[in-house]
């Protein structure tokens, strides 16, 4: 698989459960939105400004330009953010027991 790195692409969309989101990769007049799929909910809100990288994948969309030629959808896949420091994602504190810490823990030691 072909890995990709997209730089100071922007979060436009962040999907409902925070899993996915979709960012702007701009280069002059050209536009272009990846779709972009995690694992856990990664902590990125609308307006974000981030580095990245994954495994490619595009597919021919159904929908098609003007002149009849298709869309094409690109995904990364198993993405790495790359140059931030992670966000904490919001977590319901109605059941929270200070006693029980949560198996959520950020693991320091992750090379990501």
């Amino acid at each position: 698989m072909a890995v990709v790195q997209l730089k100071d692409v922007r979060v436009e969309r962040v999907h409902s459960r925070g899993n996915g989101v979709t960012v702007l990769e701009q280069s002059g007049k050209f536009k272009t939105y990846w779709a972009v799929f995690f694992e856990e909910p990664s902590g990125l809100q609308v307006g974000d400004t981030v580095s990245l990288s994954g495994f490619l994948s595009v597919k021919v969309s159904d929908k098609t330009r003007e002149d009849g030629t298709p869309f094409l959808d690109y995904a990364l896949n198993k993405p790495r953010i790359q140059g931030a420091e992670p966000r904490a994602v919001p977590v319901s504190t109605d059941s929270y027991d200070p006693s029980n810490p949560s198996p959520w823990a950020v693991d320091d030691s992750a090379p990501f």
